[in-house]
């Protein structure tokens, strides 16, 4: 997997995942890039070649229906 996000997620489910996904190179952060994902209940860990894409994508507003 090259990226993986969600929103509305607990702290103690990301906290672990995020420390390991660090330690293998990986760029954790909120949906703003910054470091507020405990506090945010947000999450994007990717590999820095698609972080940028990653957060393009998810500000994105919806695609009408």
């Amino acid at each position: 997997m090259d990226g993986y996000w969600e929103a509305r997620i607990k702290p103690h489910d990301i906290f672990a995942g995020s420390i390991i996904a660090r330690e293998a190179g990986a760029t954790v952060t909120d949906y703003d890039n910054g470091d507020a994902m405990f506090a945010r209940h947000q999450i994007i860990a990717s590999n820095d070649l698609i972080q940028a894409d990653m957060l393009v994508v998810l500000r994105a507003p919806p695609a009408p229906v």
